[in-house]
């Protein structure tokens, strides 16, 4: 009997320690084989909790590629699930963990398209609070890897085109003292 109440109270420590974002304490009731989707009172887990809080590290524990195995898809008493949560804040590292999830595509666009209780998905969410690139990848969530591959791109292209703006300044400065292109704060 004492060992189902130890139990218990770790379940319930795993969704404080995922509420307040304490990984070191994850890591051990983990360890420790706690049930990973175990609720509260309102039907949130810990992978909840912590989509909620932006712990990222935590949700990579909890549900990535080789995290503790916690149900991504399973709802609250609103029907939320920790994809909405991390979409209506846009928290875009934890939205793609939790969409890379889903095997197969099609999966992904139903997980992004699933609604709570008051008919909000991720993706109405993701819009109504103006989290852009949150947004995109969710609409991209059939094509996830494809969409994730364009945005490295075209942060690569970004890097590429703030080191020439960066070089024309300093040509500038040597030859007319000043420069005429204002550097990014």
């Amino acid at each position: 009997a004492s060992s189902a109440i130890i139990c218990t109270k770790s379940n319930v420590e795993l969704i404080y320690a995922a509420r307040w974002c304490d990984t070191p304490t994850v890591n051990a009731l983990l360890r420790r084989g706690v049930d990973v989707n175990h609720r509260d009172k309102f039907g949130e887990t810990a992978l909840m909790h912590a989509a909620r809080a932006g712990a990222s590290d935590i949700v990579l524990l909890l549900a990535g590629p080789r995290g503790a195995g916690a149900d991504v898809t399973c709802a609250n008493t609103s029907g939320e699930t920790a994809l909405m949560l991390a979409a209506q804040r846009g928290m875009t590292d934890i939205v793609r963990v939790l969409l890379r999830r889903k095997e197969n595509p099609g999966g992904r666009r139903a997980y992004a398209r699933q609604t709570n209780k008051f008919g909000d998905s991720a993706i109405s969410l993701a819009e109504r609070f103006g989290w852009g690139e949150t947004l995109r990848m969710l609409e991209n969530a059939f094509d996830l890897d494809m969409y994730i591959r364009k945005e490295a791109e075209k942060a690569v292209r970004l890097q590429k085109e703030a080191k020439v703006t960066e070089l024309i300044g300093q040509a500038q400065h040597k030859i007319y003292g000043t420069n005429f292109i204002k550097q990014p704060s």
